[in-house]
């Protein structure tokens, strides 16, 4: 039997559904794949080159591949043999995600999710989520509110609040953000983050996912920006289940 050794990050959304699609894919082909997974700050973080050299099959996020490419860690999938299946699966993709992972005119992965920057709450604690800013300070002033604020998301939620505003980061070559629209997301960023546990600070998505999902005595309902891990809103997967609903509203609404 051939052996192929995979990584990818830990959470059951990123391990569980890969063993289970490597089960299938062996009792079709005989191929066994052997997977391992890495902590989700690694996910983000650490370089490729280095776990190129060990695995054969890697689950990555996407902003990696540019320079994955650069030092010629990843091999392209086109051009070999599976253009048809390649163009079935961009057509098929939610908004930008096959397209993500594609380089110089050559794919380098497939999507295996799409992800946005989403709402959550407990139904049970909760009859309805905010629908405004105002509206989730109100409930973040009653200590009912997380925010998964540890840098990396802090400044996904820079963006994502900098492009509702209708000033994309970025949007002038050079300029990351103009300090005027800087300034007005921060305050807003900063005036959350002084009612919310100080735990949040170091905590990412999957963290107060956990925690709201859990949790049975503090008053915890609701968190205005976080990625949509749809496994917490499946029966079962955790002792309360969560609802995913847009962002509060800003000026473009809930766009950005």
């Amino acid at each position: 039997m051939t052996v192929l050794h995979g990584m990818t990050w830990e959470h059951p959304r990123g391990y569980d559904c890969q063993v289970a699609a490597s089960q299938e894919y062996a009792r079709r082909t005989g191929v066994e794949v052997r997977w391992e997974y890495r902590s989700l700050q690694a996910f983000a973080d650490a370089p490729l080159a280095e776990l190129a050299e060990r695995f054969d099959l890697l689950v990555i996020d996407h902003p990696h591949v540019p320079r994955a490419v650069a030092e010629g860690v990843l091999a392209p999938l086109d051009g070999a043999g599976h253009d048809d299946e390649l163009a079935a699966l961009a057509a098929d993709a939610v908004g930008s995600s096959h397209a993500s992972y594609r380089h110089g005119g050559r794919q380098y992965g497939l999507a295996t999710d799409a992800a946005a920057q989403v709402a959550a709450y407990r139904p049970d604690r909760l009859p309805a989520a905010p629908r405004t800013w105002e509206e989730v300070l109100d409930l973040a002033a009653e200590g009912r509110v997380l925010w998964p604020c540890k840098p990396i998301d802090a400044y996904s939620t820079l963006c994502t609040l900098a492009a509702n505003r209708g000033t994309p980061v970025n949007a002038e070559p050079g300029t990351f953000l103009p300090e005027e629209d800087a300034l007005s997301v921060l305050d807003l960023m900063h005036r959350l983050c002084e009612q919310v546990p100080s735990w949040c600070l170091d905590a990412n998505p999957i963290e107060v996912a956990e925690a709201l999902s859990t949790d049975a005595t503090e008053p915890w309902a609701y968190a205005p920006l976080l990625y949509g891990y749809s496994n917490y809103s499946r029966a079962g997967f955790r002792p309360h289940r969560l609802r995913y609903v847009d962002m509060p509203s800003g000026p473009r609404g809930v766009a950005g």
